[in-house]
């Protein structure tokens, strides 16, 4: 992959990432809060939040990797559709994006948009 064919995948990946979490921020934020949902499952399960995503991002983990042992296994065209491949990349990034909000919160978001401009 050359290096056009692989910033238009960053681009591509970029977008899709910002229209999940901003389309989705009505469906879960309820009570104003875009992390209850990981709140309500650590308080059911009697872990932390952080945990309760963790758990989430396993599922998808445990996808990619039964996704790659069929590449294994079936070589060379033995995988799975992109659509496929798609869903559970993009979530696992979500998912990330969504944990560091967590951590931020949990530390009392020590002036994350600092650090971002000093890069």
């Amino acid at each position: 992959m050359n290096q056009t064919e692989f910033d238009q995948v960053v681009k591509h990946r970029i977008v899709k990432i910002q229209n999940i979490l901003t389309t989705k921020a009505g469906e879960y934020a309820r009570h104003g809060d875009r992390l209850r949902n990981f709140k309500d499952i650590g308080t059911f399960t009697e872990d932390c939040p952080e945990k309760a995503l963790l758990m989430q991002v396993v599922k998808h983990f445990n996808a990619l990797k039964d996704f790659i042992n069929e590449i294994t296994v079936n070589e060379p065209h033995g995988c799975r559709e992109y659509p496929y491949w798609d869903e559970k990349i993009g979530d696992v990034i979500t998912f990330m994006i969504l944990l560091e909000a967590l951590i931020l919160e949990r530390l009392g978001n020590q002036d994350a948009s600092k650090e971002t401009q000093d890069q």
